[in-house]
């Protein structure tokens, strides 16, 4: 770490000190500080900026594996948000169960993020995967996805984390829009 951001020479100096990366004071002059605010470093991680246009402080930095490094990189990931969540496109994908290619070319299709994620892919669904419930589907994450489907088109309501949750999503869901022809 000190070494990319304060050694002319190093290699990998112009990604880090180069483009004005700096350690923070307290972290510069004293490795037991450093130890204190981050803790002992965990098995199969490496130090992670959370923002990587800002410097190595307690506030901005993480123990992380290289997965979730990779996930972290905005100039090689495609950052998507959806109710005010913003993750990779590759998590997004994950959570959702969706195949990362899947949601990549939906995507590029021009479909939104909700929709991308609503639409169940053309492969047969999962037995594990797929509820009894119109409009609800459980995700590799345990979590349920709500969705109002209609002639030729599926909107997304919300991701939810118990069944009755999502249930109740999606009749409010439906009343309302009934509500709203009258």
């Amino acid at each position: 770490m000190m070494a990319r951001c304060y050694r002319l020479h190093h290699p990998r100096y112009a990604e880090w000190g180069g483009r004005g990366i700096k350690v923070c004071a307290e972290w510069q002059h004293s490795f037991r500080t450093f130890l204190r605010d981050m803790g002992p470093r965990p098995p199969a991680t490496t130090l992670d900026r959370i923002d990587g246009a800002r410097g190595y402080e307690p506030s901005n930095c993480r123990w992380a594996t290289a997965k979730e490094q990779a996930e972290n990189r905005p100039k090689f990931n495609r950052m998507l948000t959806l109710d005010g969540k913003t993750q990779c496109l590759t998590a997004w994908a994950r959570e959702f169960g969706i195949n990362r290619r899947t949601l990549q070319d939906r995507i590029d299709a021009g479909w939104g993020l909700d929709k991308a994620l609503a639409v169940a892919p053309h492969a047969a669904p999962r037995s594990d995967s797929v509820l009894k419930i119109m409009g609800v589907r459980q995700l590799k994450n345990g979590r349920f996805i709500a969705r109002s489907i209609g002639v030729g088109k599926q909107v997304y309501i919300g991701t939810y984390v118990t069944l009755d949750e999502a249930t109740e999503a999606v009749k409010k869901f439906s009343n309302d829009r009934i509500a709203a022809t009258y």
